[in-house]
């Protein structure tokens, strides 16, 4: 797995509660639209569509001013392992600092915001 992202300062690390490949996120857009209330990734659920990311997310992405990653949950296993990191509840929003993955907003944090603008809101405030 590249890490590169790690040596960056101040990079975000988005990582979704949800797992790699097509027929996954197959399942998980079912599942989000189908029984939102039991989906477990409030990011996935915030910020993307039936086919692919909102737009008002895609614009905040890119008007942010610094670097960006996104992982899914077993990327960030496998990352862990590979880096010794800590566990982490997911989904969370990770900064890079001094080298380390520090929580910016946590699994509780995310799963309690019900819209897209709040989230921003409240990255953009952290970030300030």
């Amino acid at each position: 797995m590249n890490t590169e992202f790690l040596e960056e300062d101040g990079t975000l690390v988005f990582v979704y509660n949800a797992d790699t490949g097509w027929r996954q996120a197959f399942w998980d857009t079912l599942h989000k639209y189908m029984r939102p209330d039991t989906y477990g990734c409030n990011l996935c659920k915030l910020t993307h569509g039936p086919i692919g990311p909102r737009e008002s997310w895609r614009a905040f992405l890119q008007a942010v001013d610094r670097p960006v990653h996104f992982l899914h949950r077993d990327e960030y296993r496998q990352l862990q392992a590979e880096k010794d990191l800590e566990a982490v509840a997911l989904p969370a929003v990770l900064q890079v600092r001094s080298g380390h993955l520090r929580i910016l907003l946590s699994a509780r944090e995310l799963n309690a915001v019900k819209r897209l603008e709040v989230l921003v809101d409240v990255l953009r405030e952290r970030l300030a």
